[in-house]
């Protein structure tokens, strides 16, 4: 709370009267990072052509989120805020799940995708997935490598769903996973 009171340039007296604790305080950054993120994604949503092209505008901005999270600051928040923690990742993977869902649903309409998936199963595997991949005891914390391991699991997961028709719009768009 020093640290942010004398970057705000204010007083800790004066940062207590705005927020009751530190643990508040971290609860709201976090349910405005949650805000944000569903604000963002609704805006990549909307600029897609296609669901292939959603999962990959969506993917490349995972990719730069992956490249900035740190993940001292990951083990912190589940140390030391578990209960914070706890509560947005269960709304994170809500959030993931019906985006996926929507998706899966909508490529199948689109013809994209193949129309024998099990959009349900399908979803809940996509978000355990995303979870492991963020997992840094799972998978090496070098964020350059999970970027790689996420956009090799973006690509495995379009052409494990796709049509011929979806895989070439995935080949379409692949460069943009490329950069």
């Amino acid at each position: 709370m020093d640290d942010i009171s004398r970057s705000l340039g204010i007083s800790k007296k004066t940062l207590y009267q705005m927020t009751p604790s530190k643990e508040h305080l971290v609860g709201k950054i976090l349910n405005n990072y949650l805000c944000e993120e569903k604000d963002q994604v609704a805006d990549l949503k909307a600029l897609a052509e296609d669901s292939i092209h959603e999962i990959v505008l969506i993917a490349n901005h995972v990719t730069e989120m992956l490249k900035k999270l740190s993940p001292n600051t990951l083990y912190d928040l589940r140390k030391y805020y578990a209960d914070h923690w706890q509560k947005m990742e269960a709304e994170r993977h809500s959030m993931i799940y019906a985006d996926i869902k929507h998706n899966l649903d909508e490529g199948i309409q689109q013809g994209l995708y193949r129309d024998d998936l099990d959009t349900d199963l399908l979803s809940t595997l996509y978000v355990r997935m995303a979870t492991f991949i963020m997992d840094e005891k799972i998978v090496l914390s070098e964020s350059g490598k999970k970027v790689k391991l996420y956009k090799e699991f973006i690509k495995y997961h379009i052409r494990g769903i796709a049509t011929a028709h979806g895989i070439r719009l995935l080949n379409k768009y692949e460069y943009l996973l490329n950069d």
